[in-house]
């Protein structure tokens, strides 16, 4: 019965949302590391060279923003959908 009320008012669909563009995005790093594995990298420098955020360009930056934004707007958006329907 407890599960059923926190379930109820949306808190989990949030985290669902947020674990799922959390999942999206550790499988799209994964696949640039074998990608770069497969060109010839060894598995430590192709790990190193998708962790080096440090040499982004603005406008990558800005789609890595761009994409957090998005999945944390609909979070948002949604939360705010359920809480209007349960008043």
């Amino acid at each position: 019965m407890k599960t059923e009320k926190i379930t109820g008012n949306g808190e989990w669909f949030f985290v669902k949302v947020i674990g799922i563009g959390v999942l999206l995005f550790i499988c799209l790093m994964g696949m640039s590391v074998m990608l770069d594995f497969f060109q010839g990298m060894s598995l430590y420098e192709a790990v190193i060279n998708n962790l080096s955020f440090n040499i982004l360009e603005i406008g990558e930056w800005l789609m890595i923003l761009l994409y957090i934004s998005i999945v944390f707007a609909e979070a948002l958006g949604d939360l705010k959908r359920k809480k209007k329907k349960r008043t």
